[in-house]
């Protein structure tokens, strides 16, 4: 009865950028290991990302399971077990499906399910932010952006900027899971009708937020964490 946004991130070490993109603002990781391949060197730097950026929920999918032997599996949970251990997996559950037989997806719709209740509420009333990580234009409609709502709430027909920069729009209307909304709320994926800009305005990695409410700087404060491979 619930309703999740479910963000597919690119495997490959070429689109670590986008896999970037995608992985902002997700609450529950589902690590995805092939069974026929195992442990790949992609699959530890996800983890490092997913460890650095604090996401602290979630569990590892094994998938095609039926293309291997059980004395197999083993030997690449095995292998899971080594990769995770010491990061916010180390403990998880490791769950073999297969999308052909139906295996395993009953498992790993309850343990979404169940972890959904752990989590804890967006502040819906902080300052709106929407990181952008997808730009493009319809016919009729104008341009697009989307993103995941990482604080606050957009409602239609308020003005917006784009940071960095002096780039102003409006909302003319704003969609949720493919549905009209009036109101988007933190935590949600988002798609946002902009009026007033163009496509080529308005970039991936800019910020939807309220005008005026954020400067420009050319300095910044970090906290540095290096992972165990470097």
């Amino acid at each position: 009865g619930k309703r999740a946004g479910i963000i597919d991130v690119p495997g490959h070490e070429k689109f670590i950028k986008n896999m970037l993109a995608g992985v902002m603002g997700i609450d529950i990781v589902l690590l995805v290991v092939a069974a026929d391949e195992g442990v790949m060197p992609q699959t530890s730097e996800h983890l490092a990302i997913l460890d650095l950026i604090g996401v602290e929920k979630g569990f590892v999918v094994i998938t095609k399971a039926d293309l291997v032997d059980e004395e197999w599996l083993e030997l690449v949970k095995e292998d899971i077990l080594d990769e995770i251990k010491g990061t916010f997996l180390e403990g998880a559950p490791i769950v073999p499906v297969s999308s052909t037989e139906g295996r395993g997806l009953d498992e790993v719709r309850t343990l979404i399910d169940n972890l959904t209740l752990e989590l804890g509420d967006r502040e819906v009333d902080d300052m709106p932010r929407l990181p952008v990580d997808r730009v493009f234009s319809l016919p009729g409609f104008g341009t697009i952006v989307t993103g995941t709502l990482l604080s606050g709430k957009l409602k239609v027909g308020e003005e917006i900027q784009v940071f960095p920069g002096n780039r102003i729009g409006r909302i003319r209307s704003l969609q949720v899971h493919e549905q009209d909304t009036d109101i988007a709320y933190a935590g949600q994926r988002v798609a946002i009708n902009v009026a007033g800009l163009k496509k080529d305005e308005v970039y991936r990695g800019d910020v939807v937020a309220p005008i005026n409410s954020m400067k420009e700087t050319s300095m910044l404060d970090i906290k540095l964490k290096l992972i165990k491979s470097v």
